[in-house]
């Protein structure tokens, strides 16, 4: 896949939210983990997304119990980055991050994924 189709494809996912853009930097709000920063390029042979919860309200236990302990967030630094060389992959894997949160943003839901 070359860049172009890449930036295309993330850039019509990115725009099903409401974000702010500043200097190539994607800046959302979330009620539920606060806000969170997201960046992407393509290299030769890696689709790279760089993501990082941001706010100083992060609750990762939270994020633990909605997602999985297993989730590979850098429980020191916030980033939940997704890094690989099959570019469907990556998109699919951002663009499920990004429906998960949305839906998570309302307390509603929170305390309904908490209750089963």
């Amino acid at each position: 896949m070359k860049a172009i189709e890449f930036n295309k494809r993330i850039k019509g996912i990115l725009n099903k939210y409401e974000y702010t853009l500043i200097d190539g930097v994607y800046y959302f709000k979330n009620n539920t983990f606060g806000d969170f920063r997201l960046s992407f390029e393509k290299t030769k042979e890696l689709a790279c997304i760089y993501f990082k919860f941001t706010s100083d309200k992060f609750n990762l236990e939270l994020f633990y119990k909605l997602f999985n302990y297993n989730a590979s967030i850098n429980r020191f630094s916030f980033k939940w980055n997704i890094i690989n060389g099959d570019f469907d992959y990556v998109l699919n894997e951002i663009e499920e991050r990004l429906d998960n949160l949305n839906f998570l943003n309302d307390k509603k839901n929170v305390e309904l994924v908490l209750e089963n």
